[in-house]
């Protein structure tokens, strides 16, 4: 598999990479370190408390995510480096178990992807659609993907608690609004987030981790598109 298709596993590696991107970083440990509530669920990111918090605004940005979770369907764009180059996708997501994307690296043919519950088929460069339902390939975008809709690894799982604290301000160039805090995943990874919300949603978040920032771009939201496996 990795011979017939040799950027299949750098794909899969980037797609989990920006998804479980909060998982990244290790906490450093400070010399008198604020006190985190603690989750049920291992997977799920709390905001650190570092300064006093705003009721109003904590409250504004639940509210955010709650009409982020509650969407059916939205599209994604990002762009990372990668070792091969630069990677960029354009992504689209359809509750509860259905993507499509469309991966380009560098100055190489787009390589598109689409997945339907456990079936996987991937279409390298415009040629014919290939059915890699049952491989190792397709079971671990599958979990990926189950991951991010099911809310374990994406902004679903990010709360806001009231003792968090989260700084807001205008981006009047985008014409939204930004809230900026820092979040700590149970296993001590650390991220900073900064979410750029218009018209009640997530338009732009910026993650910044060890390993630098990298933008994500949200947009057509609860959108009526078919993804359905290609004949």
């Amino acid at each position: 598999m990795q011979n017939r298709y040799p950027l299949l596993p750098l794909i899969l590696f980037s797609f989990i990479a920006v998804f479980g991107a909060g998982c990244v970083k290790k906490a450093e440990t400070p010399k008198q370190p604020p006190t985190a509530p603690k989750s049920e669920n291992p997977s799920v990111v709390v905001f650190q408390r570092t300064e006093q918090p705003n009721p109003t605004i904590n409250a504004e940005l639940e509210r955010v995510l709650k009409n982020f979770r509650a969407a059916k369907s939205f599209r994604l764009k990002f762009a990372r480096q990668t070792d091969k180059g630069s990677l960029t996708a354009n992504l689209d997501f359809q509750k509860p178990k259905r993507f499509r994307g469309t991966i380009r690296i560098q100055n190489l043919p787009a390589t598109e992807l689409i997945l339907v519950d456990q079936a996987l088929y991937l279409r390298p460069g415009g040629a014919s659609w290939v059915n890699l339902t049952g491989t190792e390939a397709a079971r671990t975008l599958s979990e990926s993907l189950n991951t991010v809709l099911s809310g374990e690894k994406s902004l679903d799982a990010v709360l806001v608690e009231p003792t968090a604290y989260v700084r807001k301000d205008r981006d009047p160039d985008r014409a939204c609004d930004r809230y900026k805090t820092t979040s700590r995943g149970a296993d001590g990874s650390v991220a900073a987030l900064d979410i750029c919300a218009k018209n009640g949603l997530p338009s732009y978040v910026q993650i910044t981790t060890d390993n630098g920032p990298f933008l994500l771009e949200y947009y057509d939201y609860n959108a009526l598109f078919l993804i359905e496996k290609p004949l």
